[in-house]
């Protein structure tokens, strides 16, 4: 058995390495997935998701109050805003 030092040094360095291999894999996973998936809600909702609260807005009015949370909508604009946010990953400043 190989062992350097009181714990095991070699052993416990290729276990840390692992570790931060699987950490830094997962940083640069997960944000890609969440984008994805609320990139599928979207185009499965036609862009017609509240801006404050993500609710889905398709099948009602063009102008009306969000059910979930009363904030006022404009379906034309929130769709532009949401295609702003697709291509630039930010929302318009004027939104």
């Amino acid at each position: 058995m190989y062992c350097i030092g009181a714990f095991g040094g070699f052993r416990w360095g290729l276990a840390l390495g692992v570790l931060l291999i699987g950490a830094a894999i997962s940083l640069a996973l997960v944000p890609r997935m969440l984008f994805r998936s609320f990139r599928t809600r979207l185009a499965d909702n036609n862009l017609a998701l509240c801006m404050n609260c993500g609710y889905a807005l398709e099948g009602l009015p063009e102008a009306h109050k969000c059910p979930e949370c009363g904030e006022g909508y404009d379906l034309t604009r929130v769709r532009a805003n949401w295609d702003y946010w697709l291509v630039y990953r930010r929302l318009p400043n004027d939104s």
